[in-house]
């Protein structure tokens, strides 16, 4: 399987206008005026990566991935969410007849906090985020190959085209 990639040059502030989340870029591109300075005493410690934002919204749109698994909420969610919606509306709703829930869109994450902060950004930037579900999660440190990692106690039953 060939993995399609983005364009590397691309004018972001065009790019979050196209797809109908500008107001992303306005708050990435405030957030990047503070570069240097102590994020903890800022509002949005965790500002939107616009250039992280554009691939995975392309990669998805470009590979038509349409069941996603993403580990942590935050600003990916909403993309991808977009990404989803676009996705659907451009195939049309085909999909792949053993995906049993196709546009959908699982985020795991620990923190309640963290997974409210997400439903409000959903709520605030997407018509459409009854794709979504939300899992909340504890995590375990343990070992795998003789290496520390960290694993959910429940995980959702899923079987993604595209884990984030």
């Amino acid at each position: 399987m060939i993995i399609k990639l983005p364009k590397k040059n691309v004018n972001f502030k065009d790019f979050f206008n196209k797809i109908g989340l500008n107001e992303i870029y306005k708050q990435g591109i405030k957030n990047s005026l503070h570069v240097g300075k102590d994020k903890r005493l800022s509002k949005t410690p965790y500002p939107p990566d616009l250039l992280d934002l554009y691939y995975l919204y392309e990669i998805i749109r470009l590979n038509k991935r349409i069941t996603i698994l993403e580990y942590g909420c935050g600003w990916s969610t909403v993309i991808m969410n977009q990404a989803l919606v676009d996705l659907k509306q451009k195939l049309k709703a085909k999909s792949y007849r053993r995906c049993y829930e196709p546009y959908k869109l699982v985020s795991l994450d620990n923190s309640k906090k963290f997974i409210s902060i997400s439903k409000q950004r959903l709520k605030k930037f997407s018509k459409n985020y009854k794709n979504v579900k939300f899992y909340f999660s504890k995590v375990n440190m343990c070992t795998f190959n003789e290496r520390y990692c960290s694993e959910y106690v429940k995980h959702p039953s899923i079987n993604p085209d595209f884990i984030y």
